[in-house]
């Protein structure tokens, strides 16, 4: 994902009340911010695994679902994708079927 696009921790602490949509693998936040251009992040705690591997996976994934989608979103906001533990055994397809069904879902809604 390329730089400009990323959320970093300071971002992530100083957003506004988040509006949050749920998938079957991932739940999304999304929010206003200062930014010119719309922001991601994708987070994956260890309830999800406690292998390193497997957490680094599913972002992997998540990042790759991303990558197309991201031209086509042209508000600034904040996206936090959390992914739950049921995402840690979903193939790549289930998880690109939630995030486009998340991010649709999220933009339907803020319109």
């Amino acid at each position: 994902m390329p730089r400009k696009h990323r959320l970093t921790r300071a971002d992530l602490a100083s957003l506004p009340q988040p509006r949050r949509t749920h998938g079957e693998f991932l739940s999304l936040s999304i929010s206003e911010g200062p930014f010119t251009e719309p922001r991601f992040a994708c987070v994956v705690s260890k309830k999800v695994s406690l292998r390193a591997v497997d957490r680094n996976r599913v972002k992997r994934r998540v990042r790759a679902s991303l990558a197309p989608i991201i031209p086509l979103i042209t508000e600034p906001r904040a996206f936090v994708l959390v992914a739950k533990a049921k995402s840690r055994d979903a193939t790549y397809q289930e998880i690109d079927q939630d995030v486009r069904r998340v991010i649709e879902s999220a933009l339907r809604r803020s319109l």
